[in-house]
Protein backbone atom coordinates (compact mmCIF):
# COMPACT_ATOMS: atom_id res chain seq x y z
CA UNK A 1 0.00 0.00 0.00
CA UNK A 2 2.82 2.36 0.92
CA UNK A 3 4.67 1.49 -2.30
CA UNK A 4 1.52 2.15 -4.35
CA UNK A 5 1.01 5.52 -2.65
CA UNK A 6 4.65 6.43 -3.34
CA UNK A 7 4.23 5.55 -7.03
CA UNK A 8 1.11 7.71 -7.27
CA UNK A 9 2.97 10.63 -5.70
CA UNK A 10 5.85 10.24 -8.17
CA UNK A 11 3.47 10.21 -11.14
CA UNK A 12 1.65 13.26 -9.81
CA UNK A 13 4.94 15.11 -9.34
CA UNK A 14 5.99 14.34 -12.90
CA UNK A 15 2.65 15.58 -14.25
CA UNK A 16 2.91 18.80 -12.26
CA UNK A 17 6.45 19.44 -13.45
CA UNK A 18 5.41 18.78 -17.04
CA UNK A 19 2.43 21.10 -16.77
CA UNK A 20 4.12 23.99 -15.00
CA UNK A 21 7.57 23.68 -16.55
CA UNK A 22 7.09 22.85 -20.22
CA UNK A 23 10.24 24.79 -20.98
CA UNK A 24 12.23 21.94 -19.40
CA UNK A 25 11.57 20.07 -22.66
CA UNK A 26 12.92 22.93 -24.74
CA UNK A 27 15.84 22.32 -27.08
CA UNK A 28 18.53 24.94 -26.70
CA UNK A 29 20.92 26.04 -29.41
CA UNK A 30 23.64 24.22 -27.51
CA UNK A 31 21.77 20.92 -27.91
CA UNK A 32 21.19 21.57 -31.60
CA UNK A 33 24.93 22.08 -32.12
CA UNK A 34 25.71 18.87 -30.22
CA UNK A 35 23.25 16.88 -32.33
CA UNK A 36 24.56 18.36 -35.58
CA UNK A 37 28.18 17.55 -34.76
CA UNK A 38 27.30 14.03 -33.66
CA UNK A 39 25.20 13.20 -36.74
CA UNK A 40 27.08 14.87 -39.61
CA UNK A 41 28.45 12.18 -41.93
CA UNK A 42 30.61 14.55 -43.99
CA UNK A 43 32.35 15.63 -40.79
CA UNK A 44 33.15 12.01 -40.02
CA UNK A 45 34.44 11.64 -43.57
CA UNK A 46 36.77 14.63 -43.11
CA UNK A 47 38.09 13.03 -39.93
CA UNK A 48 39.00 9.83 -41.81
CA UNK A 49 40.71 11.96 -44.46
CA UNK A 50 42.82 13.45 -41.68
CA UNK A 51 43.63 9.98 -40.29
CA UNK A 52 44.69 8.92 -43.78
CA UNK A 53 47.11 11.85 -44.02
CA UNK A 54 48.59 10.92 -40.63
CA UNK A 55 49.22 7.37 -41.83
CA UNK A 56 50.58 8.66 -45.14
CA UNK A 57 53.20 10.62 -43.21
CA UNK A 58 54.72 7.29 -42.20
CA UNK A 59 55.64 6.53 -45.80
CA UNK A 60 57.78 9.68 -45.92
CA UNK A 61 59.53 8.74 -42.67
CA UNK A 62 60.18 5.22 -44.01
CA UNK A 63 62.29 6.60 -46.87
CA UNK A 64 65.00 7.56 -44.36
CA UNK A 65 65.30 3.93 -43.22
CA UNK A 66 67.20 1.15 -45.01
CA UNK A 67 65.35 -1.29 -47.23
CA UNK A 68 65.91 -5.00 -46.62
CA UNK A 69 64.97 -7.65 -49.15
CA UNK A 70 65.52 -11.35 -49.74
CA UNK A 71 66.90 -12.35 -53.16
CA UNK A 72 66.63 -15.92 -54.42
CA UNK A 73 68.84 -16.94 -57.37
CA UNK A 74 68.44 -20.26 -59.11
CA UNK A 75 70.89 -21.10 -61.96
CA UNK A 76 69.16 -22.98 -64.77
CA UNK A 77 72.43 -23.81 -66.59
CA UNK A 78 76.13 -23.34 -65.92
CA UNK A 79 78.40 -21.50 -68.33
CA UNK A 80 81.52 -23.09 -69.59
CA UNK A 81 83.69 -20.70 -67.70
CA UNK A 82 83.32 -20.59 -64.00
CA UNK A 83 81.23 -17.59 -62.95
CA UNK A 84 80.36 -17.26 -59.27
CA UNK A 85 77.51 -14.88 -60.13
CA UNK A 86 75.56 -17.74 -61.66
CA UNK A 87 75.49 -19.62 -58.40
CA UNK A 88 72.13 -20.54 -56.99
CA UNK A 89 71.53 -19.28 -53.50
CA UNK A 90 69.63 -17.15 -51.02
CA UNK A 91 70.84 -13.62 -50.24
CA UNK A 92 69.75 -10.74 -48.05
CA UNK A 93 70.11 -7.33 -49.69
CA UNK A 94 70.33 -4.15 -47.61
CA UNK A 95 70.19 -0.72 -49.27
CA UNK A 96 70.52 2.64 -47.54
CA UNK A 97 70.32 5.92 -49.43
CA UNK A 98 72.90 8.33 -48.05
CA UNK A 99 72.25 11.32 -50.25
CA UNK A 100 69.85 12.44 -52.97
CA UNK A 101 69.65 16.16 -52.55
CA UNK A 102 66.75 17.19 -50.29
CA UNK A 103 64.35 14.64 -51.78
CA UNK A 104 63.45 12.81 -48.58
CA UNK A 105 63.35 15.95 -46.43
CA UNK A 106 61.17 17.79 -48.96
CA UNK A 107 58.84 14.82 -49.27
CA UNK A 108 58.55 14.58 -45.48
CA UNK A 109 57.78 18.29 -45.10
CA UNK A 110 55.29 18.18 -47.96
CA UNK A 111 53.39 15.32 -46.35
CA UNK A 112 53.63 17.00 -42.94
CA UNK A 113 51.99 20.14 -44.31
CA UNK A 114 49.44 17.99 -46.14
CA UNK A 115 48.56 16.47 -42.79
CA UNK A 116 48.16 19.98 -41.34
CA UNK A 117 46.00 20.92 -44.33
CA UNK A 118 43.61 17.98 -43.84
CA UNK A 119 43.45 18.82 -40.13
CA UNK A 120 42.55 22.42 -40.94
CA UNK A 121 39.96 21.25 -43.47
CA UNK A 122 38.43 19.05 -40.79
CA UNK A 123 38.34 21.93 -38.30
CA UNK A 124 36.76 24.12 -40.98
CA UNK A 125 34.09 21.48 -41.44
CA UNK A 126 33.43 21.54 -37.68
CA UNK A 127 32.85 25.29 -37.90
CA UNK A 128 30.61 24.85 -40.95
CA UNK A 129 28.48 22.26 -39.15
CA UNK A 130 28.10 24.54 -36.12
CA UNK A 131 27.10 27.47 -38.33
CA UNK A 132 24.59 25.27 -40.17
CA UNK A 133 23.11 24.24 -36.82
CA UNK A 134 22.87 27.88 -35.72
CA UNK A 135 21.17 28.84 -38.99
CA UNK A 136 18.75 25.91 -38.85
CA UNK A 137 17.92 26.51 -35.17
CA UNK A 138 17.35 30.26 -35.41
CA UNK A 139 15.59 30.06 -38.77
CA UNK A 140 13.12 27.53 -37.37
CA UNK A 141 12.38 29.83 -34.42
CA UNK A 142 11.94 32.77 -36.80
CA UNK A 143 9.61 30.88 -39.15
CA UNK A 144 7.56 29.53 -36.27
CA UNK A 145 7.19 33.02 -34.79
CA UNK A 146 6.14 34.49 -38.15
CA UNK A 147 3.63 31.66 -38.63
CA UNK A 148 2.11 32.42 -35.22
CA UNK A 149 1.80 36.09 -36.22
CA UNK A 150 -0.08 35.12 -39.38
CA UNK A 151 -2.33 32.84 -37.30
CA UNK A 152 -3.20 35.79 -35.06
CA UNK A 153 -3.76 37.91 -38.15
CA UNK A 154 -6.26 35.41 -39.55
CA UNK A 155 -8.13 35.37 -36.23
CA UNK A 156 -8.24 39.17 -36.26
CA UNK A 157 -9.39 39.32 -39.89
CA UNK A 158 -12.12 36.76 -39.22
CA UNK A 159 -13.38 38.79 -36.27
CA UNK A 160 -13.32 41.98 -38.33
CA UNK A 161 -15.12 40.29 -41.20
CA UNK A 162 -17.84 38.98 -38.87
CA UNK A 163 -18.28 42.47 -37.42
CA UNK A 164 -18.37 43.97 -40.92
CA UNK A 165 -20.90 41.39 -42.08
CA UNK A 166 -23.14 42.09 -39.08
CA UNK A 167 -22.96 45.83 -39.67
CA UNK A 168 -23.66 45.35 -43.36
CA UNK A 169 -26.80 43.37 -42.52
CA UNK A 170 -27.88 46.23 -40.25
CA UNK A 171 -27.22 48.73 -42.99
CA UNK A 172 -24.36 50.37 -41.10
CA UNK A 173 -21.70 49.44 -43.66
CA UNK A 174 -21.45 49.60 -47.42
CA UNK A 175 -20.93 46.64 -49.75
CA UNK A 176 -17.50 47.98 -50.69
CA UNK A 177 -16.36 47.99 -47.06
CA UNK A 178 -17.64 44.44 -46.60
CA UNK A 179 -15.83 43.21 -49.72
CA UNK A 180 -12.67 44.97 -48.55
CA UNK A 181 -12.86 43.14 -45.23
CA UNK A 182 -13.43 39.86 -47.04
CA UNK A 183 -10.45 40.49 -49.33
CA UNK A 184 -8.22 41.17 -46.32
CA UNK A 185 -9.28 37.85 -44.80
CA UNK A 186 -8.51 35.93 -47.98
CA UNK A 187 -5.14 37.66 -48.26
CA UNK A 188 -4.40 36.73 -44.65
CA UNK A 189 -5.19 33.07 -45.41
CA UNK A 190 -2.91 33.18 -48.46
CA UNK A 191 -0.08 34.79 -46.49
CA UNK A 192 -0.47 32.22 -43.75
CA UNK A 193 -0.25 29.40 -46.30
CA UNK A 194 3.07 30.75 -47.58
CA UNK A 195 4.35 31.23 -44.03
CA UNK A 196 3.40 27.64 -43.25
CA UNK A 197 5.38 26.42 -46.26
CA UNK A 198 8.43 28.34 -45.03
CA UNK A 199 7.92 26.85 -41.58
CA UNK A 200 7.82 23.29 -42.96
CA UNK A 201 10.98 23.97 -44.99
CA UNK A 202 12.72 25.24 -41.84
CA UNK A 203 11.58 22.14 -39.96
CA UNK A 204 12.91 19.87 -42.71
CA UNK A 205 16.24 21.71 -42.81
CA UNK A 206 16.61 21.45 -39.04
CA UNK A 207 16.03 17.69 -39.22
CA UNK A 208 18.59 17.37 -42.02
CA UNK A 209 21.25 19.34 -40.15
CA UNK A 210 20.79 17.93 -36.64
CA UNK A 211 19.26 14.53 -37.27
CA UNK A 212 16.40 15.15 -34.80
CA UNK A 213 12.96 16.73 -34.99
CA UNK A 214 12.68 20.29 -33.58
CA UNK A 215 10.79 20.48 -30.28
CA UNK A 216 10.16 23.80 -28.61
CA UNK A 217 13.44 25.36 -29.75
CA UNK A 218 14.76 28.22 -27.68
CA UNK A 219 17.84 30.43 -27.29
CA UNK A 220 19.34 31.21 -23.90
CA UNK A 221 21.57 34.15 -23.05
CA UNK A 222 24.72 32.01 -22.83
CA UNK A 223 24.32 31.07 -26.51
CA UNK A 224 24.70 34.67 -27.66
CA UNK A 225 28.06 35.50 -29.29
CA UNK A 226 30.08 38.41 -27.97
CA UNK A 227 29.65 41.58 -30.07
CA UNK A 228 32.86 42.71 -31.81
CA UNK A 229 34.85 45.57 -30.30
CA UNK A 230 36.17 47.17 -33.46
CA UNK A 231 37.02 46.46 -37.08
CA UNK A 232 40.75 46.60 -36.31
CA UNK A 233 40.35 43.97 -33.60
CA UNK A 234 38.48 41.69 -36.01
CA UNK A 235 41.09 42.02 -38.74
CA UNK A 236 43.95 41.26 -36.34
CA UNK A 237 42.26 38.15 -34.95
CA UNK A 238 41.29 36.89 -38.40
CA UNK A 239 44.83 37.36 -39.72
CA UNK A 240 46.16 34.90 -37.14
CA UNK A 241 43.24 32.49 -36.77
CA UNK A 242 41.12 32.45 -39.93
CA UNK A 243 41.12 28.88 -41.25
CA UNK A 244 40.84 29.88 -44.91
CA UNK A 245 44.07 31.87 -44.54
CA UNK A 246 45.71 28.90 -42.80
CA UNK A 247 44.72 26.57 -45.64
CA UNK A 248 46.12 29.01 -48.18
CA UNK A 249 49.42 29.20 -46.29
CA UNK A 250 49.66 25.41 -46.11
CA UNK A 251 48.91 25.00 -49.82
CA UNK A 252 51.74 27.43 -50.55
CA UNK A 253 54.17 25.44 -48.37
CA UNK A 254 53.10 22.15 -49.96
CA UNK A 255 53.70 23.57 -53.44
CA UNK A 256 57.14 24.81 -52.38
CA UNK A 257 58.32 21.46 -51.03
CA UNK A 258 56.89 19.62 -54.03
CA UNK A 259 59.03 21.91 -56.18
CA UNK A 260 62.07 21.12 -54.02
CA UNK A 261 61.42 17.40 -54.46
CA UNK A 262 61.74 17.75 -58.22
CA UNK A 263 64.94 19.74 -57.76
CA UNK A 264 66.33 16.83 -55.74
CA UNK A 265 65.63 14.33 -58.53
CA UNK A 266 68.28 16.12 -60.60
CA UNK A 267 70.92 15.64 -57.87
CA UNK A 268 73.23 12.61 -57.69
CA UNK A 269 72.20 9.66 -55.56
CA UNK A 270 74.68 8.01 -53.20
CA UNK A 271 73.69 4.70 -51.63
CA UNK A 272 75.28 2.10 -49.37
CA UNK A 273 74.47 -1.53 -50.11
CA UNK A 274 75.25 -4.87 -48.55
CA UNK A 275 74.66 -8.36 -49.90
CA UNK A 276 74.77 -11.18 -47.36
CA UNK A 277 74.38 -14.82 -48.52
CA UNK A 278 72.46 -17.31 -46.45
CA UNK A 279 73.49 -20.96 -46.58
CA UNK A 280 75.83 -22.68 -49.08
CA UNK A 281 75.97 -22.25 -52.83
CA UNK A 282 74.25 -24.96 -54.80
CA UNK A 283 77.18 -25.09 -57.23
CA UNK A 284 80.06 -27.20 -55.98
CA UNK A 285 83.47 -25.68 -55.90
CA UNK A 286 82.40 -22.13 -55.25
CA UNK A 287 81.85 -20.27 -52.04
CA UNK A 288 79.37 -17.45 -51.51
CA UNK A 289 80.86 -14.22 -50.26
CA UNK A 290 79.37 -11.15 -48.60
CA UNK A 291 79.45 -7.82 -50.37
CA UNK A 292 79.35 -4.21 -49.19
CA UNK A 293 79.84 -1.12 -51.27
CA UNK A 294 78.75 2.32 -52.38
CA UNK A 295 76.56 3.11 -55.35
CA UNK A 296 76.77 6.49 -57.09
CA UNK A 297 74.12 7.45 -59.64
CA UNK A 298 74.08 10.78 -61.44
CA UNK A 299 71.20 11.41 -63.89
CA UNK A 300 72.57 12.92 -67.10
CA UNK A 301 69.59 12.63 -69.41
CA UNK A 302 66.09 11.15 -69.14
CA UNK A 303 64.32 12.81 -72.01
CA UNK A 304 63.80 16.09 -70.16
CA UNK A 305 61.23 14.60 -67.75
CA UNK A 306 62.89 15.95 -64.60
CA UNK A 307 63.28 19.52 -65.84
CA UNK A 308 59.72 19.50 -67.20
CA UNK A 309 58.36 18.35 -63.85
CA UNK A 310 60.42 20.97 -62.07
CA UNK A 311 59.21 23.81 -64.30
CA UNK A 312 55.62 22.63 -63.96
CA UNK A 313 55.83 22.52 -60.16
CA UNK A 314 57.57 25.90 -60.09
CA UNK A 315 54.62 27.39 -61.96
CA UNK A 316 52.22 25.80 -59.45
CA UNK A 317 54.24 27.27 -56.59
CA UNK A 318 54.04 30.76 -58.12
CA UNK A 319 50.31 30.22 -58.56
CA UNK A 320 49.94 29.36 -54.85
CA UNK A 321 51.72 32.61 -53.92
CA UNK A 322 49.27 34.68 -55.96
CA UNK A 323 46.32 32.70 -54.61
CA UNK A 324 47.45 33.40 -51.05
CA UNK A 325 47.62 37.13 -51.75
CA UNK A 326 44.10 36.97 -53.17
CA UNK A 327 42.88 34.99 -50.14
CA UNK A 328 44.17 37.68 -47.78
CA UNK A 329 42.30 40.34 -49.75
CA UNK A 330 39.11 38.28 -49.82
CA UNK A 331 39.13 37.64 -46.07
CA UNK A 332 39.84 41.30 -45.34
CA UNK A 333 36.98 42.30 -47.63
CA UNK A 334 34.64 39.77 -46.02
CA UNK A 335 35.53 40.96 -42.49
CA UNK A 336 34.87 44.58 -43.47
CA UNK A 337 31.59 43.57 -45.13
CA UNK A 338 30.46 41.62 -42.06
CA UNK A 339 31.43 44.50 -39.78
CA UNK A 340 29.39 46.97 -41.84
CA UNK A 341 26.48 44.54 -42.02
CA UNK A 342 26.56 44.08 -38.25
CA UNK A 343 26.39 47.84 -37.66
CA UNK A 344 23.53 48.06 -40.18
CA UNK A 345 21.71 45.14 -38.53
CA UNK A 346 22.00 46.80 -35.11
CA UNK A 347 20.46 50.01 -36.40
CA UNK A 348 17.83 48.11 -38.40
CA UNK A 349 16.78 46.16 -35.32
CA UNK A 350 16.43 49.36 -33.30
CA UNK A 351 14.41 50.99 -36.08
CA UNK A 352 12.18 47.92 -36.46
CA UNK A 353 11.56 47.85 -32.71
CA UNK A 354 10.65 51.56 -32.69
CA UNK A 355 8.34 51.06 -35.66
CA UNK A 356 6.65 48.14 -33.92
CA UNK A 357 6.02 50.26 -30.81
CA UNK A 358 4.56 53.02 -32.98
CA UNK A 359 2.32 50.63 -34.93
CA UNK A 360 1.09 49.04 -31.70
CA UNK A 361 0.14 52.40 -30.23
CA UNK A 362 -1.46 53.46 -33.51
CA UNK A 363 -3.61 50.31 -33.63
CA UNK A 364 -4.74 50.76 -30.01
CA UNK A 365 -5.85 54.33 -30.74
CA UNK A 366 -7.66 53.39 -33.95
CA UNK A 367 -9.52 50.55 -32.21
CA UNK A 368 -10.72 52.97 -29.51
CA UNK A 369 -11.78 55.47 -32.16
CA UNK A 370 -13.54 52.69 -34.05
CA UNK A 371 -15.51 51.86 -30.92
CA UNK A 372 -16.49 55.54 -30.78
CA UNK A 373 -17.48 55.36 -34.48
CA UNK A 374 -14.72 57.80 -35.37
CA UNK A 375 -12.88 55.24 -37.54
CA UNK A 376 -14.09 52.60 -39.96
CA UNK A 377 -13.34 48.90 -39.96
CA UNK A 378 -11.16 49.54 -42.99
CA UNK A 379 -8.96 51.79 -40.81
CA UNK A 380 -8.70 49.00 -38.22
CA UNK A 381 -7.73 46.44 -40.85
CA UNK A 382 -5.07 48.68 -42.35
CA UNK A 383 -3.60 49.44 -38.93
CA UNK A 384 -3.63 45.73 -38.05
CA UNK A 385 -1.73 44.87 -41.22
CA UNK A 386 0.77 47.64 -40.53
CA UNK A 387 1.40 46.20 -37.08
CA UNK A 388 1.72 42.67 -38.49
CA UNK A 389 4.31 43.80 -41.04
CA UNK A 390 6.18 45.67 -38.31
CA UNK A 391 6.25 42.55 -36.11
CA UNK A 392 7.52 40.39 -38.97
CA UNK A 393 10.18 42.97 -39.86
CA UNK A 394 11.36 43.08 -36.24
CA UNK A 395 11.63 39.28 -36.05
CA UNK A 396 13.63 39.22 -39.30
CA UNK A 397 15.97 42.07 -38.31
CA UNK A 398 16.66 40.39 -34.97
CA UNK A 399 17.45 37.12 -36.73
CA UNK A 400 19.72 38.86 -39.26
CA UNK A 401 21.78 40.50 -36.51
CA UNK A 402 22.13 37.20 -34.66
CA UNK A 403 23.37 35.33 -37.73
CA UNK A 404 25.78 38.14 -38.64
CA UNK A 405 27.28 37.95 -35.16
CA UNK A 406 27.88 34.23 -35.56
CA UNK A 407 29.39 34.68 -39.01
CA UNK A 408 31.81 37.24 -37.57
CA UNK A 409 32.70 34.95 -34.67
CA UNK A 410 33.53 32.01 -36.91
CA UNK A 411 35.31 34.17 -39.47
CA UNK A 412 37.78 35.04 -36.72
CA UNK A 413 38.53 31.33 -36.40
CA UNK A 414 39.58 31.22 -32.73
CA UNK A 415 37.56 28.76 -30.67
CA UNK A 416 38.19 30.77 -27.50
CA UNK A 417 35.88 33.53 -28.74
CA UNK A 418 33.03 31.20 -29.67
CA UNK A 419 29.84 30.38 -27.75
CA UNK A 420 29.72 26.83 -26.31
CA UNK A 421 33.45 26.53 -27.09
CA UNK A 422 33.60 23.55 -24.73
CA UNK A 423 31.54 21.53 -27.22
CA UNK A 424 33.54 22.71 -30.23
CA UNK A 425 36.83 21.94 -28.44
CA UNK A 426 35.79 18.29 -28.18
CA UNK A 427 35.81 18.04 -31.98
CA UNK A 428 38.60 20.42 -32.96
CA UNK A 429 41.90 18.66 -33.61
Amino acid sequence: MVHRFSSIMQISLVCLLTFFHKDLLAQTLRESVQNALANDHLLQGEFFAYKSSVLNLGSAVARFLPSISVIVNETLFQERYNNPRNNSGLNIRIDQTLYQGSLFVSDLKSKKHTQELTKTQYNQKVYDVVLSAVNAHTNYIQRKKILSLYDKNITLMKDQFEIANAKYNLGEMTKVELLSSQAKLRQAISDRSQAYGNYINAQTEYLRVTGVQPKNLTIVASDNPTPPKSLTDLLQKAEHNNLTIKKSQLNQKIAYYNKQSYVATMHPKLSLFSNVPIGDSSVKGYESTSEMGLSFNYPLFNGGANISNFLSQSALYKKSIEQHKDTLKQIESRIISLWNKYKTDVESEKAANSLLDARTQELDIIIKEFELRLKTSHNVLEASLDKLNAEIAYVQRKHDKYITLYNITFEIGDVRFMPFNDIISQYII
